[in-house]
């Protein structure tokens, strides 16, 4: 095979001096390189796309978290806020049980959230639209 540098370098549109190193390579061997840095860059590429999606997942996942500690303080606000109400009630039975568990505080917030998008966070049954 004979050896096309100058027209393997014009091809891939490559400087001279990058293309350097390979210039005791026949044009079969630059293009299995290639191919092989095309899948290397593939596998990088795939890598940064799941560390991206990772972040990204990470991020939403705190937020949603931040969210429920949100919303579950402000649904403990308002029953000190009104010791009368339904979720009062609801959270005192549970208190008074000692079993305060992630049911209770789920039938707690299932009185107290209204809009759906809070619901969904708790996994609740979404209200009928009005």
């Amino acid at each position: 095979m004979e050896n096309n540098y100058g027209a393997v370098v014009e091809k891939a549109k490559i400087k001279k001096d990058v293309a350097e190193p390979f210039k005791a390579l026949s044009a079969e061997e630059y293009k299995q390189l290639s191919q092989v840095n095309r899948l290397k860059y593939r596998r990088d590429k795939a890598t940064e796309d799941l560390r991206e999606y990772t972040t990204k997942n990470k991020s939403s996942t705190k937020k949603d978290d931040d969210r429920r500690k949100i919303l579950t303080g402000a649904m403990l606000a308002h029953i000190i806020k009104d010791p009368t109400s339904e979720e009062a009630r609801i959270f005192v039975h549970w208190v008074v049980h000692a079993d305060l568990t992630d049911t209770a505080i789920k039938q707690c917030m299932d009185e107290y959230l209204k809009k759906n998008t809070d619901r969904k966070l708790f996994g609740l049954v979404p209200l009928p639209k009005e």
